[in-house]
């Protein structure tokens, strides 16, 4: 199923602002390709920063591994391995079921931190 969704969910970015390491900014833009994941955060002093990763699909989910920070200027690169480094913590330590219906949803890490994944039954 090929899926293409272009919304404008305001009360998204609150949400997945809770997700971010060191309270990283608010989310103004999420964009998830076949190959690709971006998320664009407003971070205070540095402007718009995006957070970057790979995406793998397989048959029922979707892995999340390889992140990074781009833009942000000089401090943006020198804050960008702390930033990361805290995601990884919070990755390792996710493990979430959320159902809704027969629909049944989980967000788990693995224990070093380098890949999120995103499953669905």
């Amino acid at each position: 199923m090929q899926l293409s969704l272009n919304l404008d969910l305001p009360q998204l970015g609150p949400v997945l602002a809770k997700l971010l390491p060191l309270q990283l900014g608010e989310p103004q833009a999420l964009s998830i390709s076949d190959e690709s994941f971006e998320l664009q955060v407003k971070v205070k002093m540095l402007g718009l920063v995006s957070l970057t990763a790979k995406v793998s699909k397989g048959d029922s989910g979707l892995t999340l591994s390889n992140f990074t920070i781009v833009g942000g200027g000089v401090l943006g690169s020198l804050g960008s391995g702390k930033i990361i480094d805290k995601l990884q913590q919070k990755i390792a330590e996710l493990d979430t079921n959320i159902s809704l219906d027969e629909i049944r949803l989980r967000l788990w890490g693995e224990s070093d931190g380098q890949r999120l994944h995103v499953e669905w039954k």
